[in-house]
């Protein structure tokens, strides 16, 4: 009934070897597939916040008395608190009347490391969203 423990053989180098360069050859795969998802992730965050942003500005142009420096401003605002650093506003028309029918927004945001794309592999064309809110007088 005594058994004998048997001890496992060691690992020879060539084994200790053969890990490492399993090991090297997968990390390049696996970093790459884990900073394209964090990157087409904040290329999906970036594109809702400027969409959110042109809705903001939207309404802002709908109230009555805005100017066209309201909605900018409107714009400014809310890319501040988002941290969105780099963008550009287009809003039509450049002087707003009573007697204006509808009011558009659009931004672009450059996909670049102040915007927090740190690599820009991806994701290389700039993100673009517009928005268009007929008026009721």
């Amino acid at each position: 009934m005594n058994k004998k423990k048997q001890k496992r053989p060691a690992r020879s180098a060539h084994r200790k070897g053969a890990v490492t360069v399993e090991f090297a050859m997968t990390l390049p795969i696996l970093l790459l597939v884990v900073f394209g998802l964090i990157e087409i992730a904040t290329a999906a965050n970036l594109g809702s916040v400027t969409r959110l942003a042109c809705v903001k500005a939207v309404r802002r142009a709908g109230v009555h008395k805005a100017v066209q420096q309201d909605v900018l401003d409107e714009v400014a605002a809310f890319m501040k608190i988002m941290r969105v650093k780099d963008y550009s506003v287009e809003v039509m028309p450049e002087t707003f009347t009573n007697e204006m029918e509808e009011v558009s927004v659009s931004i672009k945001v450059p996909v670049n490391a102040q915007n927090g794309m740190i690599f820009s592999a991806f994701v290389t064309s700039p993100i673009q969203r517009s928005v268009t809110r007929k008026l009721v007088n």
